[in-house]
């Protein structure tokens, strides 16, 4: 089979499974299996064997939509590579803006201490690392099949903790840190009912956040405001719909300050909130 031939033939099987941008996936699907992009490659050059199948069946069960991320098993956030597999968020580009705003109000601290709640895969404690290495991370989650992927992507740079968010408030001293920042799970029971097939494939836990989505919302802003030193922040990232209910949350337990950012596409997508 040749370059031209496999690329036609995995283009041909994401089309069938009606996924929209197959002829930018196929691409992606022959640099992950072969190592390098189609374009160096002329179109007649022959394939090993062994490569076409792999790309074939990689194909196939995209085709499925089965996550593309989960197939090439890793994905970019922002500057960095993150590893991602079964068991984990996928990493969203919604989510640099969480960052952004996070950095944007540690930029004067020195040394800043913070603390990334419901890490997954360790997206945001990687990011914030990669931007700020003297700042000091910890990065919590639960899941067992999170915590490899978190390790793997944070390496020695950030403390891996594995904890219930619901009661790993209890191990911290009060009024030590500057930031604490959640992607916490925002989906409502009626959301999960409807999602996505590709979203279907990602860990349930990782996305329920109880009747009304705010279950993690609610425990975090009152639990952990004792741990924020004065004049720290709360960052969370919230669902499209949420920014209301979350602003009123914070508000209620004595946070100032709160501001609701958008994200790249003008979806209400951040909330901050100061200790005072």
């Amino acid at each position: 089979m040749t370059v031209k031939e496999a690329y036609l033939a995995a283009k041909k099987a994401l089309t069938f499974g009606g996924i929209e941008n197959a002829a930018w996936e196929a691409d992606i699907l022959f640099e992950n299996v072969m190592g390098k992009r189609r374009f160096v490659l002329q179109p007649d050059d022959p394939l090993p064997e062994r490569q076409a199948e792999v790309l074939l069946a990689q194909a196939e069960k995209r085709a499925g939509h089965y996550p593309l991320q989960y197939l090439c098993g890793s994905w970019p956030f922002m500057e960095i590579e993150l590893t991602v597999g079964e068991g984990v968020l996928i990493p969203r580009g919604d989510t640099a803006c969480v960052v952004e705003k996070a950095l944007s109000l540690i930029e004067t601290a020195q040394q800043p201490r913070v603390l990334d709640l419901c890490s997954g895969s360790g997206t945001i404690a990687a990011a914030v690392k990669y931007y700020r290495p003297e700042a000091e991370v910890t990065a919590v989650e639960l899941s067992e099949k999170a915590m490899r992927y978190l390790r793997l992507n944070c390496g020695h740079t950030v403390t891996a903790v594995q904890a219930d968010v619901f009661a790993y408030q209890n191990a911290l001293p009060e009024g030590e840190l500057h930031l604490i920042v959640s992607n916490p799970p925002y989906v409502t029971r009626a959301e999960m009912e409807a999602l996505q097939p590709e979203v279907r494939f990602e860990p349930e836990e990782a996305l329920s956040g109880g009747e009304d989505g705010l279950d993690f919302y609610r425990h975090i802003a009152a639990a952990y405001f004792s741990k924020l030193r004065r004049g720290g922040w709360l960052v969370f990232e919230i669902g499209a719909s949420q920014g209301e209910a979350v602003v009123s949350i914070c508000r209620q337990v004595g946070y100032t300050g709160i501001a609701l950012s958008q994200d790249g596409a003008g979806r209400d997508r951040c909330v901050a909130a100061q200790k005072p």
